[in-house]
Parts: structure tokens; sequence; C-alpha cells
């Protein structure tokens, strides 16, 4: 590739301009810290104005919605017996047979 093909792609492009200079800090700005500590912040939920209109359910609500199926219970022993159940004992595992190489003499 020549220069001078690079040269007029550059004449193309406009001239640069200046970078601008980098805000000043003032006082203002400078963060105390022990106030940011002192100050606690709200988070959402904690307090009823944060949560959406209509977010939880009313009483009236409630009356229309059906109950909650009750989970069924099982003793421990019936539990690990489900858990444990695809699991299999083997009586020996089979032993791995490997012909024996030639002694060379």
């Amino acid at each position: 590739m020549s220069l001078d093909a690079l040269s007029a792609l550059e004449n193309l492009l406009p001239a640069a301009e200046p970078a601008p200079e980098p805000p000043k800090v003032q006082p203002k700005d400078i963060v105390q810290e022990d106030k940011l500590k002192s100050e606690k912040g709200v988070r959402v939920g904690e307090r009823e104005d944060t949560l959406p209109p209509d977010y939880r359910f009313t009483e009236d609500k409630m009356k229309d919605l059906p109950r909650p199926q009750k989970e069924p219970s099982m003793d421990s022993g019936e539990a690990l017996d489900i858990l444990s159940g695809d699991f299999s004992s083997s009586a020996v595992a089979p032993a791995a047979t490997a012909s024996a190489a030639p002694s060379k003499q």
C-alpha cells in the first residue's frame, strides 16, 4: 500500500478536535464517608409506598383463591427407600483379566 493512498484518505477525514478538559472537582462533590454510613437506605418492599399498587393480596382476594393443597408426609425410612431405589448392590465387581506379557530371556 502506498503512502499516497493513505494521505489521500487522511485528507478526507475532518480535522481532529482538541480533547475536552476533564471536569474540575469542587468541594460540594467530595463525599464524606461518615455521612454515608450514618444514612440508612430503604430496600424495596420494606415500606408499603415502595411497592407497586395491587402487589399484596387483600383479604377479599384471598377468599376467592383456592386453599393450597397439603403436602404429603412420609417417614424417613420411606424417603430413604425412594432415594436409594436407583442404587443396586453388585455382589462382586468383575475382575479385570489381562494377559501377562511374555518375558524375554
